[in-house]
């Protein structure tokens, strides 16, 4: 039976592309629109005004309708047989209804005529243009992959969504010439659109947006059951994608229209309908999100040599989807963040800078994003005994982005990659640096590593502005373990070598720092036990301070005689502002263990120095002669 219909089918198509002065393809088009519009042509009204050509296109429009009633039924059938739709209710059938349909005869019935039904829709498909016809084509496609889908007869489904692919992106011509062709098919189904003229862009067919339609419903109904087969439908909307955001697109009816603003209606649909499908990733099974992300990993790998080619910044469309993915999904952060980060790390090693700095560019917004959810997850009203397992678990999340990108930035070799990685890290501190918590510790590494080994100005430069702002925002909040670990990174930019101007404002910071301490150990000392104010007791303060003028001065005798006398008159203002705080043994420790042994090391380094040097005023003669300033947290000073 399906056979005959398939034949009828299939006669029919043939009619159609025998040549242009053969109109039976479209008489059946035109009957098919009639019907949408509520004008259904009637044998028995209209048979004896009809021409003989409309008979046949009759007959032909019969064996189509019959060959779409029996795909509805084995769709309806196999939708009894697996109790309704994938993952939904049973909708209220009876176990009767469920219990007359074997699933293996729905199997059988499929694995009969599938190949009729693919050859008859397909070739039908491939020659008509009228979008009535369009319409109920595709709604067989769709009945049939989605009744393999739920039976999980892959070779079937698969095939079905190959064919459709090939519909979404390509016009008639194109499909026709890959017809039969199913492997060629496969490998081309980011597809081609209708060229509308000379250097006039795109046009999307009303075939081709039907079939993305299509494919969206395919999509969301079998999404639980698509496994490796959502390559087919993210190489699709990867294309779609290109294709959407080209300004030089538009739609057929658009393009007939003259209309020249704003987006077309249908495009704009599809571009909604696009993102929707990734929205509802959230609702999916971590399985299906796991694997639309790696369908997307290979994705972008294959469009990574023709996006580098295009002149400017390239636009990685699938790279951009996997960091929507993962910020729709951040419940499932730890499944989904090693693949993004796989891929990531794949094309910061990638011989072009355009590529690495499109993966820096989506790095920061992974992580900006995800931090985002992280610390504002505590803060949100919710059960109290469940509250302080959450904040755990966002705080291992944290701990987790900020880990990677310590260890991005440690393995980059690339310049542009450190100053990129860097440029992520002000990004986070200027967003989210008030709320951070566990991810201090990798963030307070990174920019130990900088002054370390580096030996770039511009890297020193822009890293330093991360030490500066957390300096100057954040130090207040943290505890002193961090505080200590603070002003050993702000005397580690002290010492590079690599710009002075860093130097000298780092010993203005740790100037600052020193005040700052004094103020936390004093409202410390005041506050109530409940404040939520980390508590420096007058232990930690003595601790801190001790490292701070130690840091001094190490700085004090810089090879560089700006660097070292700036250190000088730091250490003396830091001594004589904090002096009355400091306990009998720290004053010892700070006489005997630094302060002489200083004033040693600078007559030895006067007595000894070069001439170029002996410009510079000994320590004593520097002191009275140019009183100390405070300007904007800078240590100030006159050159000779």
């Amino acid at each position: 039976m399906v056979q005959s219909y398939a034949g009828i089918v299939e006669s029919t198509s043939r009619l159609g592309s025998d040549g242009p002065e053969d109109d039976t393809l479209h008489a059946v088009a035109a009957l098919y629109q009639s019907r949408a519009n509520s004008r259904e042509w009637s044998l028995d009204l209209d048979y004896g005004s009809a021409s003989a050509e409309t008979g046949v296109a009759y007959l032909g429009m019969l064996g189509i309708d019959s060959l779409l009633g029996t795909v509805a039924a084995i769709e309806k059938l196999t939708d009894i047989a697996v109790d309704g739709d994938v993952g939904s209710p049973e909708h209220g059938r009876s176990a009767l209804d469920r219990e007359s349909v074997e699933r293996s005869t729905c199997e059988a019935m499929i694995g009969l005529c599938w190949r009729t039904v693919l050859s008859a829709l397909s070739q039908l498909l491939a020659h008509t243009t009228g979008e009535a016809l369009i319409v109920q084509l595709l709604k067989g496609y769709q009945s049939m992959t989605q009744a393999c889908g739920m039976l999980e007869m892959k070779e079937q489904r698969d095939a079905f969504l190959t064919s459709l692919c090939r519909f979404t992106l390509t016009d008639a011509a194109d499909a026709d010439h890959l017809l039969g062709n199913r492997s060629e098919a496969a490998a081309t189904t980011s597809g081609i659109v209708m060229d509308s003229g000379e250097g006039s862009g795109k046009v999307l067919t009303a075939k081709n947006v039907h079939a993305l339609r299509t494919l969206f419903n395919v999509a969301h109904k079998l999404h639980p059951l698509l496994g490796p087969s959502w390559l087919l439908v993210l190489e699709n909307l990867n294309s779609l994608d290109r294709i959407l955001n080209s300004p030089r697109t538009t739609t057929q009816e658009a393009s007939s229209s003259g209309s020249t603003g704003g987006l077309p209606s249908d495009l704009a649909i599809l571009s909604v309908a696009a993102n929707q499908l990734f929205e509802s990733t959230s609702y999916m099974g971590t399985e299906t999100v796991v694997d639309i992300l790696a369908g997307l990993r290979l994705v972008s790998n294959r469009a990574l040599p023709s996006a580098a080619q295009l002149p400017g910044q390239p636009k990685l469309f699938a790279l951009s989807r996997m960091v929507d993915v993962l910020l729709f999904n951040l419940s499932r952060v730890h499944d989904l963040w090693p693949i993004l980060l796989d891929h990531i790390v794949e094309l910061l090693s990638d011989s072009r800078a355009a590529l690495r700095t499109a993966a820096v560019d989506a790095l920061g917004r992974a992580l900006t994003g995800a931090l985002a959810a992280c610390v504002s997850a505590p803060s949100q009203p919710g059960d109290s005994a469940e509250s302080s397992g959450a904040g755990s678990d966002w705080g291992a999340t944290e701990h987790m982005l900020l880990m990677a990108l310590e260890s991005l930035y440690k393995d980059a070799e690339e310049l542009d990659v450190r100053l990129g990685l860097l440029r992520v890290l002000l990004q986070i501190l200027q967003r989210h640096g008030e709320q951070l918590s566990t991810g201090w510790d990798p963030i307070l590494r990174i920019l130990e590593a900088v002054p370390e080994v580096e030996e770039q100005a511009a890297v020193v430069g822009l890293a330093f502005q991360s030490v500066q702002l957390l300096a100057s925002d954040y130090m207040s909040a943290l505890p002193p373990q961090l505080l200590r670990k603070c002003l050993e990174v702000a005397a580690l930019y002290g010492a590079q070598q690599a710009d002075v101007n860093v130097s000298l404002t780092a010993m203005g910071l740790l100037w600052n720092a020193a005040d700052l301490l004094s103020k936390m150990q004093l409202q410390s000392e005041a506050a109530s036990g409940g404040s939520e104010a980390p508590v420096l007791s007058s232990a930690d303060f003595e601790e801190l301070l001790r490292l701070l003028l130690g840091a001094l001065q190490g700085l004090s005798t810089d090879t560089r005689p700006e660097v070292r006398n700036s250190g000088v008159r730091t250490l003396f203002a830091v001594v004589a502002s904090q002096g009355t705080r400091l306990s009998h043994s720290a004053w010892e420790e700070c006489l005997w263990q630094m302060l002489f042994p200083l004033l040693r090391s600078v007559h030895h380094t006067a007595a000894t120095s070069s001439r170029e040097e002996a410009c510079f005023p000994s320590f004593q003669t520097y002191i009275a002669k140019y009183p100390m300033q405070r300007h904007e947290g800078m240590s100030h000073y006159s050159a000779c």
